[in-house]
């Protein structure tokens, strides 16, 4: 019992080592994910400025920085579609990077709930193994002691 209890310990060692580099690959995922989010929104702000810059030049009738701020807007258009499909994809690297992490937190917990019932078992065997040597001591006594009487 005492051998699969320390393999056991070596595993649930392992499936910590291995929870914790699963657990950085999802913060680098999330970190990952946040970098997309906010390069969208600065694009976002550029498409904004952009339109804004857009109106005024019509306003005061410069056409030629009408057409090079719609540019702008354009070129901020295309790089914020290119960047969402980046979000996808690094979402779902960061959903199976969650998954990842969780199946190994379970797997760590299964072991550790496997060590916790051996030890239990071992404390129990040990307790049954000094109870019947107090018992044959006990036996033993008793039959010296007839034996002594008679």
């Amino acid at each position: 019992m005492q051998f699969n209890l320390n393999t056991l310990q070596r595993l649930a060692t392992l499936y910590d080592v291995l929870e914790r580099q699963d657990l950085i690959g999802l913060q680098r995922c999330t970190t990952a994910v946040l970098e997309v989010n906010e390069a969208i929104e600065n694009q976002d702000s550029l498409i904004r400025a952009a339109k804004s810059d857009v109106r005024q030049a019509i306003g005061i009738g410069d056409r030629a920085g009408a057409l090079l701020a719609a540019v702008h807007c354009e070129i901020a258009s295309r790089q914020r579609t290119a960047s969402e499909e980046v979000l996808r994809e690094r979402e779902e690297q960061r959903e199976s990077a969650r998954q990842r992490y969780f199946l190994r937190r379970l797997k760590r917990a299964q072991v550790l709930r496997l060590i916790e019932t051996g030890h239990g078992r071992a404390a129990a065997e040990e307790a049954r193994r000094q109870q019947s040597a107090l018992d044959e001591r006990f036996l033993l006594g008793k039959r010296w002691r007839q034996k002594r009487v008679r």
